[in-house]
């Protein structure tokens, strides 16, 4: 039993090493590309404000711009770009961008602490073992965090919100566990906006079982945390922006007449440009594209439907657009990680333990649905497959055993 208290501290060890070297061996540290997040942490640094939108010649650009003040923006939320912001003050890039992404590292490991006790809860400890040292060891897992991006800011949330889920459930005094659930949810929904749809799926879970307190606890919790942005977004646009000004366009590519991930056509982009002088732009620009998106829901209904099944072969299988994911350190995991998921999930169902899990899974397949699935979203995704693919291997393993006794 002595013996079990190593096991997790060495495969966080493990976890660490690798990202390190990773970091260290191929990671272009003097050009990492924070896209919009970066763009808004420089306008920021800069005396700009939140902004990121700005003209050149008719052409529209984002980030920092001496001779031209972008436009004030709510286009991402301001979690990771409050990250970036901090580092901002080290002067140098290369130290800037190391501390980075050793913090992104750290919140990774993290991730992978929070994981087995997650694990351990649902099924046992040998699962969990398995579990973590999956999510230590996962080559796009380590990737994402010695890349810029919200993934693994991402996966560690899920993977809290889980288990206090759970663990309040279990608990008889769970006031202060749903409080946490509560300041978990807003945060991260700081970081995506679309999480916000995982929130309200709870909630209502929550009502339809009668269990009003926990819904509102959660949900008062959330909004607390999240209204202080909504309220600047209100009065900066002198409109109603809750989270972002980015749905529009996340909105459109996953519904127009052309392909998935399409970001406009000359035609939209000549209309942009009847915007260009207005302070409201991001306003103007996301109602327009939503208005794009569901003129094409209704003028191809078709094409709808095809763009449903294409996005579903995106999340499960893979996206040939993302020339990353025709890598065999992309491929081969994922298909050992899709068949040990399934194993787990038809050998130990249980919708009393594993609810918050599965439904997790429904929010993602609706908000793939709604918008569109990049490679991305699909790593976004497997943090919650992990556990039942580490009980999927233990289940192998353990026919496997009983396989070679019996001979």
């Amino acid at each position: 039993m002595k013996q079990k208290k190593f096991y997790l501290p060495l495969i966080i060890l493990t976890g660490f090493l690798l990202r390190i070297y990773f970091l260290l061996n191929y990671t272009d540290i003097k050009n990492l590309d924070f896209y919009e997040y970066g763009a808004i942490a420089e306008n920021i640094h800069n005396g700009n404000g939140y902004a990121l939108f700005y003209f050149d010649n008719d052409k529209l650009e984002i980030g920092y711009n001496k001779d031209i003040k972008a436009f004030k923006s709510a286009f991402m939320p301001p979690g990771y770009v409050t990250i970036i912001y901090i580092f901002y003050f080290i002067n140098d890039i290369e130290i800037r961008n190391y501390s980075t992404l050793l913090f992104q590292i750290l919140v990774s490991l993290l991730t992978i602490f929070i994981l087995f006790h997650l694990t351990k809860e649902i099924f046992n400890y040998a699962s969990a073992v398995v579990a973590a040292s999956i999510a230590a060891v996962l080559p796009e897992f380590i990737y994402a965090s010695c890349s810029p991006g919200t993934t693994v800011f991402f996966h560690c949330g899920v993977v809290l919100i889980l288990f206090l889920l759970l663990r309040a459930e279990l608990s008889t005094k769970n006031s202060w566990l749903l409080v946490f659930t509560g300041l978990a949810f807003g945060i991260l929904t700081l970081f995506r906006a679309e999480f916000i749809l995982f929130l309200f799926m709870i909630c209502i879970f929550y009502l339809t079982k009668k269990q009003f307190n926990r819904a509102v606890i959660i949900f008062f919790m959330a909004g607390i945390t999240i209204i202080p942005w909504g309220i600047r977004n209100t009065i900066v646009f002198n409109d109603l922006v809750p989270l972002s000004t980015s749905s529009g366009l996340n909105f459109y590519r996953g519904h127009n007449p052309y392909g998935l991930g399409v970001w406009a056509d000359k035609e939209i982009t000549d209309e942009l440009l009847r915007f260009k002088d207005d302070p409201e732009f991001e306003i103007k620009m996301n109602k327009f594209y939503i208005n794009r998106g569901i003129e094409n829901i209704v003028n191809f209904p078709l094409k709808e439907l095809e763009y449903a099944l294409v996005k579903i072969f995106h999340l499960w299988i893979f996206n040939p657009q993302d020339g990353r994911t025709s890598s065999v350190f992309y491929n081969v995991p994922w298909i050992v990680l899709l068949i040990t998921f399934l194993i787990g999930i038809q050998k130990s169902f249980s919708w009393q333990k594993q609810k918050y899990i599965l439904l997790f899974l429904i929010y993602f397949f609706l908000v793939v649905l709604l918008f569109f699935c990049l490679s991305r979203y699909q790593t976004m995704m497997k943090i919650a497959l992990i556990p039942y693919a580490g009980n999927g291997l233990i289940i192998l393993a353990n026919r496997l055993t009983a396989a070679i006794q019996n001979k």
